[in-house]
């Protein structure tokens, strides 16, 4: 999964069942602002800036083992 790669999806707003993946890139959610719920128990590594300014995120579920920034 690359860098930023949801990065301004201004219409999202759930994420359920993403394809297993180890680590959820820098910036992957920067920017949707609609993005209240996610589901990342398939993740073991959130990098840095992954939901800078995701302002109605309310409900993340994990299983992760690192966290970066922001």
């Amino acid at each position: 999964m690359p860098d930023g790669v949801f990065e301004n999806c201004e219409n999202l707003t759930t994420i359920k069942n993403l394809e297993a993946n180890s680590i959820l890139p820098q910036r992957a959610f920067r920017n949707c602002k609609e993005l209240s719920e996610i589901d990342l128990t398939n993740f073991r590594v959130i990098e840095d800036y992954a939901f800078e300014n995701c302002i109605n995120l309310k409900t993340i579920t994990l299983n992760v083992r690192e966290i970066g920034n922001d």
